[in-house]
C-alpha cells in the first residue's frame, strides 16, 4: 500500500510540474511579447525623431551623433537612419 501512495504522489507530482512550467513558460511569452512591442513602439518614434530633425536641416551625422550620446545603440541608429 505503501508502494502505491507513493507511485500517486509521482504522478500528481510530475502533473503539477508540467502545469508549473507551462505557467511559467506562458509568462516569459507574454513578458517578451510585451518587450517586443515596446521595441517596435521606440523604433517608430525614433524614426519619426529623425525624420523630423533632417526637416529641421540636421545632418545624419549630427543625428547620429545626438543618438549615441543619448545611449542609442550603434545598431539600432544605423537601422533608423538609413
Amino acid at each position: 500500500i505503501v508502494i502505491i501512495i507513493v507511485i500517486v504522489l509521482a504522478i500528481f507530482g510530475g502533473i503539477g510540474f508540467v502545469f508549473y512550467e507551462m505557467k511559467r513558460s506562458h509568462g516569459a511569452l507574454q513578458q517578451e511579447k510585451q518587450q517586443s512591442t515596446l521595441q517596435d513602439q521606440s523604433f517608430t518614434r525614433l524614426q519619426s525623431y529623425v525624420k523630423q530633425t533632417l526637416e529641421q536641416g540636421y545632418t545624419k551625422e549630427q543625428i547620429r551623433q545626438r543618438l549615441l550620446n543619448e545611449g542609442w545603440s550603434l545598431n539600432t541608429v544605423n537601422q533608423v537612419l538609413r
